[in-house]
């Protein structure tokens, strides 16, 4: 049997630059790298490929919540909701899905499919939360309703997969 990778978590004191906490955050057979970030309300939150999505106070380092789906994510404007790829095992997989994850209910819901085979790199809301941005390996960046679920637009961008994204904070 494998052993997992352990990769760790540690939020630091900005002031002081010492380490407040740090725990270790297994990785298992088929998860990628742990991405993290924090709500507006401080609370961290942490996701990886293939394993969980983990609320954490981050004064104590515990876990408050985990739920069962993970995956490269992004937090909504108010923090209380957070868009995840969940992508399949491999880059051409035909699983891929991008789900909105209430993070006070729990509440899961999928939002319009990609094309088969399309696995989403990145993800980012926009800053008045009712869109939400994705871009693929296949170089496309595609623009969800959340509202509805539904895909308002395609943009074919001839990038070969290198695809990130960023948003003026005027939503412009």
């Amino acid at each position: 049997a494998e052993s997992p990778v352990s990769e760790r978590v540690v939020v630091l004191r900005p002031s002081t630059g010492t380490t407040q906490w740090s725990r270790p955050y297994p990785l298992h057979r088929g998860q990628l790298e742990l991405q993290v970030a924090f709500t507006a309300t401080g609370t961290l939150v942490t996701s990886a490929e293939g394993g969980t999505t983990d609320l954490w106070n981050a004064e104590t380092g515990t876990v408050l919540r985990r739920f069962p789906i993970g995956g490269r994510f992004a937090l909504s404007p108010g923090g209380g909701q957070a868009v995840i790829a969940v992508n399949g095992s491999e880059h051409n997989s035909v699983s891929t899905s991008v789900e909105l994850l209430d993070l006070t209910t729990g509440q899961v819901r999928v939002l319009q499919p990609v094309p088969v085979s399309t696995w989403m790199a990145t993800l980012q809301y926009a800053p008045d939360g009712k869109s939400v941005v994705g871009g693929s390996l296949d170089g496309d960046l595609r623009v969800w309703d959340v509202s509805s679920g539904a895909i308002l637009a395609t943009y074919p961008t001839g990038s070969g997969g290198r695809v990130q994204i960023a948003i003026d904070p005027s939503g412009r």
